[in-house]
């Protein structure tokens, strides 16, 4: 018998801290559309927002959900403007899930 889970297991590909944001820099170009507008988001606004230690402080934190509104909000059908700013917050490391088909 076939387990889809199992199946799905071995065709993802984990990369997580700062691979995952150098992963994303290479593949940010073939995007399109919303998918794009995300990458743009995440390579320009996550390491600023995260904390390295994931500790956050009530201002990052105010800032990490802001952004996180706001790159979920970035759907293909609406790119929001504003983008929350990272000038107060510390430098972090994020992890992205790819499944290769």
């Amino acid at each position: 018998m076939h387990d889809e889970r199992t199946t799905r297991a071995e065709r993802c590909l984990r990369v997580t801290n700062r691979q995952a944001l150098e992963l994303l820099q290479q593949v940010a170009p073939y995007l399109r559309s919303y998918k794009a507008a995300r990458a743009a988001l995440a390579l320009e606004h996550h390491v600023a927002l995260t904390p390295r230690n994931g500790k956050y402080s009530a201002a990052q934190k105010r800032a990490k959900e802001e952004f996180e509104t706001r790159f979920l909000a970035t759907t293909k059908n609406d790119i929001p403007e504003r983008t929350p700013t990272a000038d107060d917050v510390q430098s972090g490391d994020t992890a992205i899930m790819i499944e290769i088909a």
